[in-house]
């Protein structure tokens, strides 16, 4: 049986020694020879191999998904999703429908909803979720997972009704306002999920939607696990999957909390393996509580806040950093920014520089001096371009004119010779990395309008946002020789594209579709 393969087409390598191939050997799971294709057959010793020729189709290293709630992600159709939801009145169509549906005093979970998007950009209140009048604890969380609303049987039943917390919301009266912001629903999504999220549910919820992220071209992903905001990661199903050879993704997870164990980052195997340390410096700009230097400009006297002190936050960086543990911290504001690049560039003078990178991620509030600032210190950016698109009318709201000019800086950051990796923060955004694409080379409307007060000065070259998804996320975990690159050595994860990119109309990028999807050489996903 011939085990030894040779691709054939239009090859895109990222290999900026080669960059454009026409055929390369796939042996034992990783890439012998690349070349022309006279070339890859001069160097087989017997002369035996398997032809697959995909013709004049794109053929590029597989795509990784840098910064993604993988498992929140495969679960979201155990709950109300409303997503499509338009209005207030929208969601409480779609929440009314699923109380018809389970039995009175069930926990009704409802996800994605997007105030942002809606004519009346209104978060719903406790006047809101009690006017529902269900006979059931209900908990509505915006799709960022860092604000939620909540009925008042939800606040009774989940002991929060008495709890004195910035994060349990309160009017100046002290009456509860039905908001929780940042971790304080972690207790009742515990709740939720211990009623709904059975394992062998899980389990096959997310061999589900690994073939969708193959179908994408993906075939490694970042997992960030935030059990507090409903972003859980479930590795223990991943691992099963890989034993049964039913796992189609690579997987490396962060995790907010240091393991009480020791072990480094990446500890595990090449399919399921411990990333690092996941941190939230902030929350959202979308839900007003990312750190700002100056308060919102739709929001007088509101700068956000920061999660943690900045001894705190010193304090688990240099811990992690000690431990060989990689560090990511979510970072939006550029006052928590500031606060993130100040605690690192303490612990480098004073502990040392990391083995692996500092991670920064999403990084929206760039100035160009903290673009510098993280420059000096070799992090790495993680960033979700699909977001300058999503949050184009919600921005410029939040931040006003001047500051708009520094969000969502592309261009800056990459000038400004930092590494900078694509990804969707799903469920939160899409996770086809052609969105994000797209949006990062055109930051435009659908039609090319060029979208209103963006700095169009940030857009990036194609293969400047295709290294964001393939070579760059595998430097970020100190990878880069053995993923991310189509070239002698390197692991064989590819993907095949139907047509070729680079021969179309950038506006036409998001509608890009995939014909295959290769893992270690091994087809993992083939349009049907």
């Amino acid at each position: 049986m011939i085990k030894r393969k040779i691709i054939k087409g239009k090859i895109w390598t990222c290999d900026p020694k080669k960059k454009w191939a026409e055929a390369f050997c796939v042996e034992n799971e990783k890439i012998q020879s690349v070349g022309s294709f006279d070339e890859v057959k001069a160097n087989l010793a017997d002369g035996g191999y398997e032809l697959v020729d995909y013709h004049d189709n794109l053929i590029i290293p597989g795509m990784t998904d840098a910064h993604i709630h993988a498992t929140a992600y495969a679960k979201q159709d155990l709950y109300v999703n409303l997503s499509s939801a338009g209005s207030l009145n929208d969601a409480a169509k779609l929440i009314l429908e699923r109380a018809k549906q389970v039995e009175p005093g069930q926990w009704i979970r409802a996800i994605n909803f997007n105030e942002a998007s809606w004519d009346a950009p209104i978060k719903p209140d406790i006047v809101f979720m009690d006017s529902l009048k269900v006979d059931n604890p209900v908990i509505m969380s915006r799709y960022c997972g860092h604000f939620h609303a909540v009925n008042t049987r939800a606040l009774m039943e989940s002991g929060l009704w008495d709890v004195q917390d910035v994060n349990v919301v309160r009017d100046k009266d002290g009456s509860h306002k039905g908001q929780l912001t940042e971790g304080a629903a972690g207790k009742i999504i515990e709740t939720v999920a211990a009623f709904y999220e059975k394992p062998d549910a899980i389990k096959a919820l997310i061999e589900k939607s690994c073939l969708k992220l193959s179908s994408l071209g993906i075939t490694a992903v970042h997992a960030c696990d935030a059990p507090s905001y409903a972003l859980g990661e479930d590795l223990a199903a991943c691992q099963d999957l890989e034993a049964e050879g039913r796992l189609s993704v690579r997987w490396g997870c962060y995790h907010d909390t240091l393991p009480t164990y020791q072990i480094k980052s990446g500890f595990g195997d090449d399919m399921v393996f411990f990333a690092g340390f996941k941190m939230f410096a902030d929350g959202t700009l979308g839900g007003r509580t990312c750190g700002m230097r100056e308060p919102f400009s739709d929001d007088p006297g509101n700068c956000g806040h920061l999660n943690h002190s900045t001894e705190e936050l010193y304090s688990l960086i240099a811990e992690a950093t000690k431990r060989d543990i990689q560090v990511q911290i979510h970072a939006i504001g550029d006052s928590a920014i500031e606060q993130t690049v100040c605690c690192m560039e303490r612990v480098i003078a004073e502990v040392g520089a990391p083995k692996l990178p500092f991670r920064i991620n999403h990084a929206i509030v760039s100035s160009p001096e903290l673009i510098t600032r993280m420059k000096n210190i070799n992090a790495i950016v993680d960033m979700q371009p699909i977001q300058a698109h999503t949050d184009r009318q919600m921005a410029p709201l939040r931040v006003g004119d001047r500051r708009l000019r520094d969000c969502y800086a592309f261009r800056n950051i990459f000038n400004g010779g930092l590494v900078v990796t694509g990804s969707s923060d799903a469920p939160i955004e899409d996770p086809n990395p052609w969105l994000g694409i797209w949006a990062a080379v055109n930051l435009t409307e659908f039609d090319g309008t060029p979208l209103a007060g963006f700095d169009r000065e940030q857009r990036l070259t194609l293969e400047e946002a295709l290294s964001m998804y393939t070579i760059n996320p595998w430097k970020a975990l100190g990878k880069e020789d053995s993923w991310g690159v189509l070239s002698e050595g390197h692991y064989a994860d590819f993907t095949v594209i139907d047509g070729n990119p680079f021969e179309i109309d950038t506006l036409e990028l998001r509608n890009v579709k995939h014909i295959a999807t290769y893992l270690g050489g091994k087809i993992v996903w083939k349009k049907q």
